[in-house]
């Protein structure tokens, strides 16, 4: 019997149904090193038309590898780690690097339990730190606590001594519970002695 199929499309989208409810179902490899055009929209959940507006914008490395465009799966890791308007469908939540040295006002507002127009007012202070990130303003988290430490009149819940003994300013305050940068942090143990209610142990 011969089969007629009107496009590509329409194949591609029965050779899905077909994997989807077969018990062998392609495993993906977690150590491969790129993915196609195709993957990286499922991933972000974007439409072709989107997929090649973001490949265009140059975030990230691409190649054409056998004749077809492939993306860099670690430079796209990279930038993902350091945007917040796309996010990934079922996965990690973006914009990790970027929250461990940078705040958004939303920041502000949940670290010193204030009002929008006050974190605003605060960041306006420091217009020459302020770096735009898909066009929302983020003040790095360094000038930041600077400003709080020399200050007495906004005052937070968290005590914040470990960010304060930091030598590399590693530890990202801004969430519940902290989170430590492995990549910066030197493993001096400081942040570990400072803290009061000992949450944070020194390992090794």
């Amino acid at each position: 019997m011969k089969l007629n199929w009107k496009n590509d499309e329409e194949l591609k989208k029965l050779a899905e149904k077909i994997e989807a409810r077969s018990p062998y179902k392609k495993i993906e490899n977690p150590n491969k090193k790129w993915m196609t055009v195709a993957q990286m929209g499922k991933m972000l959940g974007l439409k072709k038309t989107d997929r090649y507006w973001l490949i265009h914008k140059n975030y990230f490395r691409t190649e054409t590898l056998m004749g077809k465009m492939r993306v860099d799966v670690e430079s796209f890791e990279k930038w993902y780690a350091n945007q917040v308007k796309y996010h990934k469908i079922g996965g990690e939540a973006p914009g990790k690097e970027l929250k461990e040295h940078s705040l958004s006002a939303r920041d502000i507002e949940e670290i010193l339990e204030c009002g929008s127009w006050t974190a605003y007012e605060i960041m306006n202070k420091f217009k020459d730190d302020i770096i735009i990130v898909d066009y929302w303003k983020r003040l790095p988290a360094e000038v930041f606590w600077k400003w709080y430490e020399g200050q007495t009149r906004y005052r937070t819940n968290g005590c914040k001594q470990c960010y304060s003994v930091c030598p590399q300013k590693c530890i990202n305050i801004s969430v519940k519970p902290v989170e430590i940068d492995q990549k910066h942090c030197l493993h001096c143990g400081r942040c570990a002695e400072a803290c009061p209610k000992q949450v944070i142990k020194k390992v090794g």
